[in-house]
């Protein structure tokens, strides 16, 4: 399909904020092989300028130094780190260009987006991610390493390159010369129409510009930790398959395969959208993916011990991640929730509604089994097992807005399990299974009200079993 050619070559309605929810899926589904996900670029959709001239402009659509093939995500739970591996014509230390400000042409930054809306408003909302890999790039990050929070900026036009729009429309004039380009797949895992979404695109009229922001502007952000370099070797004994980077053999594999890695931990669970563009903006890649918890334990030798190990299987996975908490959007009381475990958690209702129960999983915690469960910094218990649900009802006189969990041992294995929990919602006459919003934060300290504040621990027999224990540690 030709993309209709625009009058303006040059702009990017980037910065138009839009207030609902992206849910664009990716049009073309990303392929998951051996542990990894993979998005496969269209070939010949990167703009080689013609170095003779300064005119950007002045390019042809062809696979030469500015052409990403594929970028690939692996989360290794053997070595407690995600995987990335990039895929193109580019070195790590870019392009010699005479008409880019410092003589060179790179990568910008990695940035993933697990806040569920488009680019624009991530940011807004100090939701955004940022990886430096390139040593040499034009980031404003200090160093090399994975941040968070950060305000990305543009650099293409220091680069000899592009405006968003001015990409769009150099493609669409260059097709009628160098032929069509696959728009399904013009940016991986993204169409032409679901990346512009993304990236709150609207045409400019002649003269207006607005940049896209491709690296991460200075002093935004806070440094999170390192990224390690790896070769191609490291990457292929990790299991990469290069082939897959050919889109089945239609296409040719890049000369280059730039790979990195960095601590999962460093990350949240959930749904992502990531993307990465030259310097220059001659080509850009997105995928989408999700990190989710680890594989459960395997199931115990005796089922009675663990009667609903089967059902804690059929888990809820976060929508979203806001600031490290994770969002649950239309829940249905009755189901089981999952991240991964931590020390703690905190539940808050997001709108109306009311938490009444919860059971906890069993054959997940490896020392004693047992959870401390709070109200308002009041403590109902601290032996709640899976054979003890907790009742908010009995245990307050009626559903809570929140509560917090804390001592699961578990956090300590290596890698955690998952911790699911099952919870229950308040009702009415008209929904006798109400959905809700809820968000679920991660405790990375346990913060434990003090043993003085416990209330409630005779109002159940159940509870009255945490007389025997004391804060535990």
């Amino acid at each position: 399909m030709r993309f209709q050619l625009m009058n303006n070559l040059l702009g990017t309605g980037f910065l138009v904020p839009v207030m609902t929810i992206f849910s664009v899926q990716p049009t073309v589904a990303g392929t998951l092989y051996n542990g990894w996900n993979y998005a496969i670029d269209a070939p010949k959709d990167s703009l080689n300028p013609n170095l003779a001239t300064p005119d950007p402009n002045d390019a042809i659509l062809n696979q030469g130094a500015y052409e990403l093939f594929g970028l690939s995500i692996k989360e290794d739970w053997q070595t407690n780190s995600i995987i990335i591996a990039i895929n193109g014509n580019l070195p790590l230390t870019g392009f010699s260009n005479p008409y880019a400000a410092d003589g060179n042409v790179g990568y910008g930054d990695l940035f993933f987006n697990f806040y569920g809306d488009n680019f624009t408003n991530t940011i807004n909302t100090s939701n955004l991610f940022g990886i430096r890999f390139s040593p040499t790039n034009d980031s404003g990050a200090a160093t090399t390493g994975v941040y968070e929070a950060v305000t990305p900026k543009p650099v293409s036009v220091e680069n000899h390159g592009f405006y968003l729009q001015g990409y769009y429309g150099t493609v669409a004039a260059r097709e009628l010369i160098d032929g069509d380009v696959d728009e399904s797949k013009m940016f991986g895992d993204l169409s032409k129409d679901a990346f512009s979404s993304y990236m709150s695109y609207q045409p400019q009229p002649p003269g207006q510009f607005q940049p896209t922001p491709n690296v991460i502007r200075e002093n935004t952000g806070t440094r999170l930790g390192d990224v390690t370099l790896l070769s191609v070797a490291e990457l292929l004994a990790a299991g990469l398959d290069l082939n897959q980077f050919s889109n089945g053999g239609s296409q040719p594999i890049g000369s280059q395969t730039i790979g990195f890695r960095f601590d999962r931990t460093l990350f949240p669970k959930g749904k992502f959208t990531a993307h990465l563009s030259l310097e220059c903006l001659n080509d850009i890649i997105a995928i989408m993916g999700q990190f989710t918890p680890p594989p459960p334990p395997p199931p115990p030798l005796f089922p009675e011990l663990c009667p609903t190990y089967a059902e804690q299987q059929n888990v809820v996975l976060p929508d979203r991640v806001d600031r490290r908490s994770y969002i649950f959007e239309n829940a249905t009381s009755g189901s089981w929730f999952d991240p991964a475990a931590e020390m703690g958690f905190t539940f808050e209702m997001v709108g109306d509604g009311l938490f009444t129960s919860l059971q906890f999983p069993c054959g997940i915690d490896n020392l004693d089994g047992a959870f401390t469960v709070s109200v308002n910094g009041q403590i109902l218990g601290n032996s709640f097992t899976a054979d003890t649900p907790v009742d908010f009802i009995n245990l307050t006189g009626g559903g809570v807005r929140g509560f917090t969990i804390t001592g699961i041992d578990a956090v300590n294995l290596n890698p955690p399990p998952p911790f699911p929990v099952k919870l229950w919602f308040d009702d009415d006459s008209s929904n006798p299974s109400p959905s809700r919003n809820f968000k679920m934060t991660p405790l990375k300290s346990e913060a434990v009200p003090e043993p003085n504040t416990v209330i409630g621990l005779l109002l159940s027999g159940v509870c009255g079993l945490g007389l025997r224990r004391f804060r535990k540690k």
